[in-house]
């Protein structure tokens, strides 16, 4: 072994040690003249991937319309592109449609880099408004959105009155109303109605995008009144609907009762009558029926207006046939409805409102009614009914009827078996 001087050791190790770093300096500008990647990582933070990657797609937002929200208020409190609100505001035909925001209303966005690309909006009437950015331009397209419909049951014993007994169960108005038009015919409501009687109702109710919308019409009803059941099963056929018993027979009377909601009987069908204006005993052709002013008055049918005007005593009158038998008299009207003469009209329709036009000493409805053009006391008008379901109907009607009377034992039970739990 050679004895090397220790100043020597150290002169060789600092030759080596610059050896070794020139080796690697060649070696990186050799890589980055052939392109060659260097193997390192570059870590950024968290929050700017997250925002990278919510930059690159588009942002979907629901709002829900609060107290003092506009449209303008909504879209600025989202920074949406100045010139988009500039386009969209220049729309007359979009600000129209979205004029009448409701408290509640829900509006749904699409943005993109505070661009707006897509706004959904609604409507009252079951449609949706989608404004949509095309070619810098908002363009309006509207759609009717689809309805799921669902069947309900719904049951309620009454205490003091049927409403009562229907809002502690939480049955719908429409539905309740719907009830009182089916068994008008067959029920007087005001009197026939006891306690601990009950009401059991099968019906429609609607949904739209997963939540309640409305409720749909009556598919079975059944009253259980102390002295009887009365049922009703709706049934379809030649484009149209009517509720028939479950014998088969109609339900609705052809003609209402009476065609307004009254306080009382002020005078009634006379041949000799003292007449409070004239003094005079006279024949009174009709039934009159004190009302507030202004209370809505129906048509009792389905018919033709065939005059509608000023008569001496009636001041304002309409008269109504039915068919080519009957015909009403409707007078002392405060104004008309919208409807004018040979107009056909619906039972139920609002023909005119209670007023003292003409020969009266209080507001009330006077009220004839002619048969063959012989004046008939209305108040002793016989009930007749629409036909009853026609024979070569009978096998879908029976077969109708049978699958919601089941619907309506399986809705009892489970009510029993959730009781009873």
């Amino acid at each position: 072994m050679y004895n090397v001087p220790l100043k020597c050791q150290y002169a060789l190790f600092f030759l080596l040690l610059v050896a070794v770093n020139v080796t690697i300096c060649i070696a990186i500008q050799a890589s980055h003249r052939d392109n060659t990647p260097i193997n390192s990582t570059l870590t950024l933070p968290d929050n700017h991937i997250k925002q990278s990657q919510s930059q690159s797609r588009p942002l979907s937002i629901d709002l829900t319309v609060q107290p003092g929200d506009t449209l303008s208020s909504l879209l600025h409190n989202q920074n949406i592109d100045s010139k988009d609100m500039q386009r969209l505001f220049a729309n007359h035909k979009i600000l129209t449609k979205l004029s009448q925001l409701r408290i509640g209303d829900h509006l749904h966005l699409t943005l993109n880099h505070h661009l707006l690309l897509k706004l959904s909006h609604t409507l009252p009437d079951n449609k949706e408004l989608n404004i949509i950015k095309h070619n810098n331009e908002f363009v309006t397209q509207t759609t009717t959105l689809p309805l799921i419909s669902s069947t309900r049951y719904a049951s309620a014993i009454i205490h003091t009155s049927l409403a009562a007994a229907a809002e502690t169960q939480h049955i719908p108005a429409q539905i309740l109303h719907q009830l009182e038009y089916i068994f008008k015919g067959t029920v007087n409501f005001s009197t026939q109605i006891r306690p601990n009687d009950k009401v059991e109702i099968l019906y429609n109710e609607y949904f739209k995008n997963g939540l309640p919308y409305k409720p749909g019409e009556i598919l079975l009803a059944e009253l259980h009144l102390s002295h009887k059941t009365h049922g009703a099963v709706l049934f379809s056929f030649d484009h149209k609907h009517g509720y028939y018993t479950l014998s088969g027979h109609s339900v609705e009377p052809l003609f209402l009762r009476f065609p307004l909601h009254f306080k009382r009987i002020s005078s009634r069908f006379s041949l000799h009558r003292l007449d409070p204006i004239t003094h005079k005993i006279q024949p009174h052709f009709g039934v009159d029926l004190a009302a507030p002013t202004g209370t809505p008055i129906h048509s009792v049918g389905n018919g033709t207006i065939v005059f509608k005007g000023w008569e001496t005593g009636y001041g304002n009158t309409i008269k109504i046939r039915y068919d080519k038998k009957y015909v009403a008299l409707y007078a002392h009207m405060t104004r008309f409805a919208k409807v004018k003469r040979n107009e056909h009209v619906k039972k139920g329709q609002t023909i005119g409102y209670v007023g003292m036009t003409g020969w009266a000493t209080g507001p009330h409805l006077h009220f004839g009614w002619y048969v063959n053009h012989v004046p008939v006391d209305p108040l002793k008008r016989k009930i007749m009914y629409n036909p009853p379901i026609p024979t070569f109907l009978r096998h879908a009607f029976t077969t109708t009827k049978n699958r919601l009377l089941t619907e309506l034992t399986l809705f009892q039970s489970h009510q029993t078996h959730s009781s009873r739990a």
